[in-house]
């Protein structure tokens, strides 16, 4: 069995597994969206430190601050309409998913 990047690499010839494999990061990014929104929100800091080991062992970090929290919502907008973009399929994956930028809801 391969690693789980490459298990993530949607068939591009099967638009069931692109639409999973779309709806799978989008999930995975927006629940990172509101947890990094609401840890900058409870410190009241300008910004949070996310640390992870890459592919290769070697130790990351990078700061999440309101302009990177602006780029990312730019990337879960992207996926929401590439699943728009693929028809009655993709967008049945959409009207399951409850996706409000954090702050608009109120």
């Amino acid at each position: 069995m391969g690693s789980e990047q490459e298990q993530a690499v949607p068939d591009v010839n099967n638009s069931q597994d692109y639409i999973e494999n779309r709806a799978m990061i989008l999930d995975r990014m927006y629940k990172d969206h509101l947890a990094w929104d609401e840890a900058l929100a409870k410190t009241g800091q300008t910004g949070i430190f996310r640390s992870w080991t890459d592919e290769d062992g070697t130790k990351r970090t990078t700061v999440i601050d309101r302009p990177y929290l602006e780029t990312h919502w730019r990337i879960i907008r992207s996926l929401i309409m590439d699943l728009a973009d693929c028809g009655s399929e993709g967008q049945k994956v959409l009207r399951r998913m409850v996706i409000i930028k954090p702050g608009e809801a109120d």
